[in-house]
């Protein structure tokens, strides 16, 4: 059961992920953007003027840290030593959850460098649960978790990711933060139906939503976040939105290849009008 703390959290609505490149032009546009996401790492050990200009963001924004390197996938605790860093970013913007993804992103104390996928197994999802409940105690917040692109999985996988996901969330109650376009990516690459798998998810426990756009890598497509959200993801958001009853928040994720802000921020107001919209239709029923 979804951790009912989630369930009080307030409408969010849209958001961008905040970068250095947008920083100015996300405090300008402070009045159409509903939050802000930060990558909470990047203020591990930052400098004080970094750590104050954080604590400056708040006075404007609801902020989410959405971390890139826990590693909740690794079959051994979660580091504790990371954990308190990553409370210390949390208890200077006091969100009211922090995320971040089913992945393992270290192995036997490396850091690998990119999100992996793990294998999808009963024994490795108590591994998982567990960890996730020590986020949960270690960091003192509601936990709500991201599905990534896969181009694979691993030998020795007995359950699928839809499945894995569904039993992850129903044993540990975090929340799902929907990344739609990891899961365009992954029905384009991997060749099922978007709309089928997502339908296998634990949708009631969305929480959050990512949009970004992709670059095609010979006959791949990669998840860039280097490009404008593309119509079939903002099909897939919309088709899927009356689905997702919790779901507070949607962020456009840009990391590379920036454009003006005034056409991050159309991507924004979309947003905003896709929820409006579907708010009207739930009501009129």
């Amino acid at each position: 059961m979804i951790d009912p703390s989630l369930l009080r959290i307030p409408h969010l609505g849209a958001g961008l992920g905040h970068r250095r490149e947008i920083h100015d032009g996300i405090l300008a546009a402070k009045d159409d953007i509903g939050f802000v996401e930060i990558i909470p790492e990047k203020y591990i050990s930052a400098s004080r003027r970094t750590v104050d200009a954080l604590a400056a963001l708040t006075e404007s924004f609801v902020i989410i840290p959405h971390g890139v390197s826990l590693s909740v996938g690794t079959a051994s605790p979660v580091s504790k030593s990371f954990l308190r860093e990553i409370r210390r970013v949390c208890d200077i913007v006091s969100p009211p959850y922090y995320s971040d993804h089913l992945a393992v992103t270290r192995s036997a104390g490396v850091d690998i460098g990119h999100l992996s996928p793990l294998v999808y197994t009963k024994g490795h999802l108590a591994f998982v649960v567990d960890n996730i409940r020590r986020v949960q105690d270690a960091v003192g917040l509601p936990f709500v978790i991201e599905n990534i692109t896969e181009t694979h999985q691993l030998p020795g996988s007995t359950m699928d990711t839809a499945d894995f996901l569904g039993e992850l969330v129903r044993r540990s109650g975090c929340g799902l933060l929907l990344d739609v376009t990891n899961l365009h990516t992954n029905s384009v690459n991997l060749g099922f139906d978007a709309i089928d798998y997502a339908r296998r998810l634990p949708l009631d426990a969305v929480v959050q939503l990512h949009l970004a756009g992709g670059i095609w890598d010979g006959s791949t497509l990669v998840d860039s976040h280097s490009e404008a959200v593309p119509e079939k993801v903002w099909e897939l958001f919309e088709a899927l939105l009356p689905e997702m009853p919790a779901l507070k928040g949607v962020i456009i994720e840009r990391d590379d290849n920036f454009p003006s802000f005034d056409h991050l921020l159309k991507e924004v107001h979309r947003i905003d009008r896709t929820l409006s919209r579907h708010s009207e239709l739930a009501y009129a029923a």
